[in-house]
């Protein structure tokens, strides 16, 4: 049982996290809710005590850590994931003086749908990229396609122009057409996108990405997703490189 003195030792959050999944174990319908939740407080709240913790650990759970991993789960596997999670919170509410299930509830209200949407699209941009992933849930790769796109990328044609980094949605035209654009850049790119991605973006979402287009061509194509994220991820990626 947690208990309530365990406060006053500055208990870490991954610490009542692990307790907590212990206790409600068998009403836990998505176990790796537990390792990723705690890895991601080892990653930002490793030397915070629960007592420190604010409504930021939530809002860059969904904003930031969730899109950017590559979660191998249907989206309604991320949703059960999600109600696992305030399960869990909730057991820990109820033996600690803290306000984590309210905190959590926050994030989850103007968030947790549009991260699921988030990250259907990065699984979508991904299948129509150079990634050999055939399957998400179950995981299944085509380790043909992967081997031989390995050997395709050590010959880069001169003739072809690269960039990356975090692009954001700003406009769209003739339904296939999107125009993207970096911070602080004078101008966005053009790129075409298929029809079932193109459904699930909406305007200021945010593409980490590498692109190339040929020379004399005005469309660029995305040649590796590194992530997709809702506008308001801005803080979180401001300090990181491109």
């Amino acid at each position: 049982m947690i208990e309530e003195k365990d406060v006053d030792k500055k208990v870490k959050l991954y610490e009542l996290i692990e307790k907590g999944y212990q206790e409600n174990e068998k009403a836990v319908k998505i176990p790796q809710g537990k390792d990723i939740l705690i890895k991601y407080c080892h990653s930002y709240y490793n030397g915070q005590g629960i007592k420190q913790i604010d409504q930021e650990i939530f809002d860059r759970f969904f904003l930031y850590y969730l899109p950017k991993i590559r979660l191998n789960l249907s989206k309604d596997k991320v949703r059960h994931m999600l109600k696992d999670i305030a399960n869990v919170l909730e057991l820990i509410e109820k033996n600690y003086p803290c306000n984590l299930t309210q905190m959590y509830k926050n994030s989850y209200k103007s968030y947790a749908d549009d991260t699921l949407r988030i990250i259907d699209l990065r699984k979508q941009l991904m299948k129509n990229t150079n990634t050999p992933i055939i399957s998400w849930d179950p995981l299944i790769i085509d380790f043909a396609y992967y081997t031989q796109n390995n050997k395709t990328k050590k010959w880069i044609p001169r003739k072809e122009i690269y960039e990356q980094g975090y692009y954001e949605l700003i406009d769209r035209f003739a339904n296939e057409y999107f125009i993207f654009k970096k911070p602080y850049a004078p101008s966005g790119v053009k790129i075409r996108l298929e029809k079932d991605t193109a459904k699930l973006l909406k305007q200021n979402d945010v593409l980490h990405m590498r692109i190339k287009r040929k020379t004399f061509t005005t469309t660029w194509e995305i040649i590796e997703l590194k992530g997709c994220y809702l506008s308001q991820v801005d803080k979180y990626i401001k300090n990181t490189n491109g």
